[in-house]
């Protein structure tokens, strides 16, 4: 999971420009730094309580229905096509974890988390430090983040050969993800007791 901070009020999510340098927030925007300083400490005490809340803190058929409807929203630059197998195969995920997930059993192994399972392990083109292949933070804007960097990164070369390969990929990853849970052990269906047993 990952603990951001937005502001409403405009399409970015931020509240001043990637040209504003620190004697400009100083001066109009946030005096002394104040909100700054509250919206650090804020997320401290969300960072505080998801430590204490373990993996509970990430519900991960949640996540997974997420990045299908981040898939969809991708349609306009993606396809049509890539978004949509992207995100059906995210919803064929979420829809295996809400099935298992209430039903595991908890001695068994801990079940794979989508970030871990999804990163590239060679890292990113131009960012080999960054793994997660489902988002990154934004270089161009400065603030906020993208979804499907990679994908992106194939977009933007015009790659449609590396667009493809990349986006059967990830469906291939999510499936075989989907598919480790389906092999999870789960608890074993309570006894009935049989009717007009004795008492």
């Amino acid at each position: 999971p990952v603990v951001d901070i937005s502001f409403t009020g405009n399409s970015g999510g931020q509240y001043h420009t990637t040209f504003d340098d620190v004697e400009v927030v100083e001066r109009f925007l946030d005096p002394e730094y104040q909100g700054h300083e509250l919206a650090g400490a804020a997320l401290a005490a969300l960072l505080e309580k998801a430590s204490d809340l373990g993996r509970k803190v990430l519900n991960e058929s949640d996540a997974a229905e997420a990045m299908a409807q981040h898939a969809l929203d991708a349609k306009p630059w993606l396809g049509s096509r890539q978004g949509q197998g992207i995100a059906n195969a995210f919803r064929e995920l979420a829809k295996t974890i809400a099935e298992v997930e209430p039903h595991r059993d908890p001695k068994a192994l801990m079940p794979p988390q989508i970030y871990r399972s999804l990163m590239r392990t060679e890292g990113l083109p131009l960012r080999k430090w960054w793994r997660n292949a489902l988002w990154t933070s934004d270089t161009t804007q400065g603030y906020g983040s993208e979804t499907f960097p990679v994908l992106r990164i194939c977009v933007a070369a015009q790659s449609e050969g590396n667009l493809n390969f990349e986006v059967q990929s990830l469906i291939q990853n999510i499936l075989n993800l989907k598919h480790v849970w389906e092999l999870i052990p789960l608890l074993p269906e309570p006894l009935e007791s049989p009717t007009g047993a004795d008492r």
